[in-house]
């Protein structure tokens, strides 16, 4: 069994679903105990994000040490659609 190319959304730079690339990926081959899974349908999700039919709203925004307050906002269901962590 030799490696697999499957496909994956990648990030080159910061930014918005803008700076999001569909890209071949070289997964390799398993290793001992370690099997390859088909992620058919979160592969047809990811293409449809990077081709702008669906639309990902970015909703909070929290630099990394605020993560127990982002926590807390999502805890206290004060958080609407995605959060993100800036670095």
């Amino acid at each position: 069994m030799g490696s697999h190319m499957a496909h994956a959304i990648r990030m080159h730079k910061t930014g918005g679903p803008e700076v999001m690339r569909w890209e071949p990926i070289d997964v390799g081959t398993p290793r001992p105990g370690q099997v390859w899974l088909r992620h058919a349908l979160a592969s047809k999700l990811f293409g449809h994000v990077a081709a702008g039919r669906i639309k990902i709203e970015i909703n909070q925004r929290y630099e990394l040490p605020d993560a127990a307050q982002a926590h807390r906002d999502l805890e206290a269901r004060k958080t609407t659609g995605s959060s993100v962590f800036t670095v």
